[in-house]
């Protein structure tokens, strides 16, 4: 795996590839923020009212650092289940301030769909288990940090979800390819 602090490297695609002209990465990130805000904020009501009695009052700013730790975290845990760890990418794009995973092979949509949801699962579900038992702060802010950055992720496993499953994909500077098996 690498890491990279820059723009993601731009790749060249085969010619047996087409691009899949209906996903706008430009209008998923934009959606993808909003829906992020919105399930974080809502999550965030229901663990203050049934969990720390109105005292949580999640705000974003509260906690900066640990923003900062969970958002690479993320990423690191989209690329650890990439079929090959070694065409992994991690990178921050400083242009696009933006934490990026990026994988340098084929997927297959069952494999998109799975990279998609492990972050949620991991750093978002999980805690809020924990938080049935140990009433944390900490973990609260962990499990709504990264449903704040899940929008992208839930956007696209249901792209991924309507896709018929003999499709392989490769992403490539800022587009999907795909191709028919």
């Amino acid at each position: 795996m690498k890491i990279l602090l820059k723009e993601q490297p731009t790749k060249f695609i085969d010619d047996e590839y087409h691009e899949l002209k209906t996903i706008n990465f430009t209008k998923i990130h934009i959606g993808g923020i909003l829906l992020g805000l919105f399930l974080c904020y809502q999550l965030s009501y229901l663990i203050d009212i049934t969990l720390f009695d109105n005292e949580l009052n999640f705000r974003v700013y509260k906690k900066v650092y640990l923003f900062l730790l969970i958002f690479p975290l993320h990423e690191l845990l989209h690329a650890a289940l990439f079929p090959n760890y070694k065409k992994s990418v991690i990178g921050f794009s400083i242009k696009k301030f933006v934490f990026y995973a990026d994988y340098d092979g084929e997927l297959s949509k069952y494999q998109i769909m799975k990279v998609c949801l492990a972050p949620l699962f991991i750093l978002t579900l999980l805690p809020l288990l924990f938080l049935l038992v140990y009433k944390n702060s900490l973990i609260a802010y962990i499990a709504l940090f990264n449903l704040l950055g899940s929008g992208y992720d839930i956007i696209l496993y249901f792209i991924m979800l309507k896709q018929p499953s003999n499709r392989l994909f490769k992403f490539a500077n800022s587009k999907v390819f795909l191709k028919d098996q």
